[in-house]
């Protein structure tokens, strides 16, 4: 696409939020309000509002009603959908760290670093994030990464979203939703996946429930808008 574009510039690119960091656009991921946002200087590239699709997922998707109907006919009614959501908050937590952990390497390696992208798979089992991040000083120092460039970025990327919240006052559940904007949304759906229903199949309703939501006609507006393709 990059080879591309300068000889049409109908050409764009829709990458996950997550990538945002690789361009040094944190700050405009971070505050972003709309389906979709661009990063100056970051020519024919578009970015989703969420870490990846699967936030988009669980944010308009009806995502706890769904998983409360996943269910065969003698478990239905065994969980509401307050239940699921009361799971949803307490899980969000830690792939949200895991996600600002990526963000940090990703910010690294954009200024020439070779610090590993972070699996945030070993957030799957019940562990601290505390207890990751002393996993992660002893691996990035075996492998001869900066720890304490590591440490600074990670700071960076808490105190712009630290920034973001207190300028806009989040309330409670205000504030869940934009953790789970930003958090790693596969692996999140993955947790709720395997203490839901393992073999559970979502993704096909949840994107049938995104596609028939509010959201769905501001992400085409804004698509036509920003590209200048007819409707």
């Amino acid at each position: 696409m990059a080879e591309e574009r300068p000889t049409n510039p109908k050409i764009f690119g829709l990458l996950d939020g997550e990538e945002a960091a690789t361009f040094g656009g944190m700050e405009h991921f971070i505050a972003c309000e709309d389906p979709i946002f661009e990063i100056p200087g970051a020519d024919g590239l578009l970015f989703i509002l969420g870490h990846e699709l699967e936030n988009i997922l669980i944010l308009y998707g009806e995502f706890c009603e769904h998983i409360s109907d996943d269910v065969r006919l003698n478990d239905l009614g065994k969980y509401s959908p307050s239940d699921i959501q009361l799971t949803l908050r307490e899980f969000k937590q830690r792939f949200f760290a895991g996600a600002l952990y990526k963000y940090a390497a990703k910010e690294l390696r954009r200024n020439g670093s070779d610090c590993k992208i972070i699996d945030v798979g070993r957030f799957q089992a019940k562990v601290t994030t505390s207890s990751v991040l002393k996993d992660l000083r002893t691996e990035f120092l075996s492998e001869g990464t900066d720890w304490i460039a590591f440490r600074s970025a990670l700071q960076s990327v808490i105190s712009k979203v630290r920034s973001r919240f207190n300028t806009k006052d989040f309330n409670a559940d205000e504030k869940t939703l934009e953790l789970i904007r930003l958090a790693d949304g596969k692996q999140l759906l993955n947790k709720m996946r395997s203490h839901f229903n393992n073999t559970a199949r979502w993704e096909g309703h949840l994107v049938r429930n995104v596609s028939r939501a509010p959201f769905a006609e501001r992400f085409r507006d804004l698509m036509i808008e920003k590209t200048g393709a007819s409707a």
